[in-house]
């Protein structure tokens, strides 16, 4: 996943700012955390002395090694306040990433969950920070959903049972800020734009399309007509790993994207092509209550700056290999 040039500069990286870093993940059992413990498995022996994880839906990395038996693994619930200030406390950790998080799609059984997880969770994650009297930087991985997002400010008068998922990652976003710009913590924020490849989930859009096309059964696509920014998780996954090696903090937001967006009918046109199946215009509409999410589209050029990166995989390319692997993996996926 990731090229001789890229791996050479992050070690470097790592190098210059001294090894036996303790790093602590938030919700690494996800579709994001299967690829990139893959790429920090590569780099542990030589950069970490301490790689600790915590999950909370699932139990396996689907993606790891055989071999791989030098993480600490915790079950934790970021909605439990002691349960994550217990966890930061054991592991001491000198970065953590926190990438726990709802699903925009489907909806949890809770509407709550997206601000109990995505709001309340980091700011238990923030104040344990506190309470352990650590100076830990917190990388805090966003969805570019709060870009376009409706909320008012944190200090203003709000409602927070029933947030949308948009909404709640706006809240969160918007309490990380202040946090970090009057100091209160060390760190920064990265918004994502849309990731794809191997090992997402089931029922999004490409792996379900795959999975359905392959079956003989028409695909159910969930707002064909909105527009998303599709990035290759490799690409991602070397971006976050800049961010960890670079010790870098910002007040400004990184977002991590492509800077180009395309329909999601779309990229259901280019499965059939890639499938060498005739598209026919011809699916189920999945219907849902409320469609916040209609266009994103993120803006790199920060990212490109501070972290000296760039994606490298062409939506083309990209694709067409998670359309292979999707096929390669038929019965093995995980919710």
């Amino acid at each position: 996943m990731m090229n001789s040039r890229v791996k050479r500069k992050i070690l470097i990286r790592f190098i210059l700012i001294g090894l036996n870093m303790k790093l602590l993940i938030f919700g690494a059992f996800g579709f994001l955390g299967q690829n990139i413990i893959v790429e920090l498995e590569k780099l542990n022996k030589k950069v970490f002395s301490k790689l600790s994880m915590t999950y909370l839906s699932n139990s396996k990395f689907y993606s790891l090694s055989d071999e791989a038996d030098f993480f600490d693994i915790y079950e934790c619930d970021v909605r439990n306040k002691n349960s994550v200030e217990d966890i930061i406390n054991k592991t001491a950790p000198d970065v953590i990433l926190h990438m726990a998080s709802t699903r925009y799609f489907p909806e949890p059984r809770n509407q709550n969950d997206h601000t109990d997880i995505n709001f309340l969770g980091l700011k238990n994650i923030i104040d344990g920070i506190k309470v352990c009297g650590l100076d830990s930087r917190l990388v805090f991985i966003n969805s570019g959903a709060a870009k376009n997002a409706d909320i008012k400010d944190i200090d203003g008068n709000y409602e927070m049972n029933g947030l949308s998922y948009a909404q709640s990652k706006l809240l969160a976003s918007n309490y990380f800020q202040k946090q970090n710009i009057t100091n209160q913590i060390s760190g920064l924020e990265v918004r994502l734009f849309t990731p794809f490849g191997p090992w997402d989930y089931s029922n999004r859009l490409i792996q379900s399309t795959v999975i359905q096309l392959n079956s003989g059964k028409i695909p159910k696509i969930n707002s064909p007509e909105s527009t998303r920014d599709f990035i290759h998780v490799s690409d991602v996954v070397n971006a976050l790993i800049s961010v960890i090696s670079n010790m870098q903090t910002s007040k400004e937001i990184l977002e991590i994207g492509t800077s180009k967006s395309r329909s999601v009918l779309s990229v259901v046109k280019n499965i059939y092509k890639i499938m060498n199946l005739e598209y026919v215009e011809d699916f189920h509409r999945v219907k849902t209550e409320n469609e916040e999410i209609t266009s994103m589209e993120a803006n790199i050029n920060y990212s490109k700056v501070l972290l000296d990166w760039r994606p490298r995989i062409s939506f083309e390319n990209g694709l067409e290999s998670t359309v292979k692997w999707t096929l390669s993996q038929i019965g093995r996926f995980y919710d």
